[in-house]
């Protein structure tokens, strides 16, 4: 029932509204596309085998209201090898530590079209979830390649800040 979390499309006009990606890592204001000259410059990046990276580290009050990616399709056992962590408010151990693809509904690394409440997959390469994740101090996001290819990579995280977890 989508009025458990109120509708995730609207957005409190007083709430501060950012969004984070390789071109803007923090998240700033007026800061992405900056790269190259106000033009699309490094929208992606190459994430090593064995490289565990910080995709976001967002501090709060404040909520996740929409975490979108896209990457190259890859055998699903390489794909299951492919990890998202989830930290709130400064803990050590990750709240969410699932393989990347779980995250958006695609069990067994598989990439394919799906539609639910919260979450799509578009043609088995762009990958959205809009279930809110509110957080009081403090959120970061991991990701970490446990697999033996290098896995390109395009992401970018929108929330709000201003938001009081219930």
């Amino acid at each position: 029932m989508l009025d458990a979390f109120g509708d995730p499309a609207r957005i409190d006009i007083r709430l501060d509204s950012r969004s984070i990606s390789f071109e803007n890592p923090t998240g700033a204001r007026g800061s992405g596309g900056i790269a190259h000259a106000g033009r699309k410059g490094a929208p992606q990046r190459i994430i090593a085998p064995g490289e565990r990276i910080a995709l976001a580290d967002i501090a709060g009050p404040g909520r996740v209201r929409h975490v979108w990616l896209t990457a190259s399709p890859m055998p699903p056992e390489e794909m299951r090898r492919l990890v998202l962590e989830v930290f709130y408010d400064g803990h050590a151990e990750p709240s969410v530590s699932v393989p990347l693809l779980d995250f958006f509904g695609c069990a067994h690394g598989r990439p394919v079209p799906l539609v639910t409440a919260y979450t799509a997959v578009q043609e088995g390469r762009g990958f959205n979830a809009t279930f809110p994740m509110p957080f009081r101090a403090r959120i970061r996001f991991e990701l970490w390649n446990a697999s033996e290819r290098a896995f390109p990579l395009y992401f970018q995280i929108d929330y709000t800040l201003g938001d009081e977890p219930r």
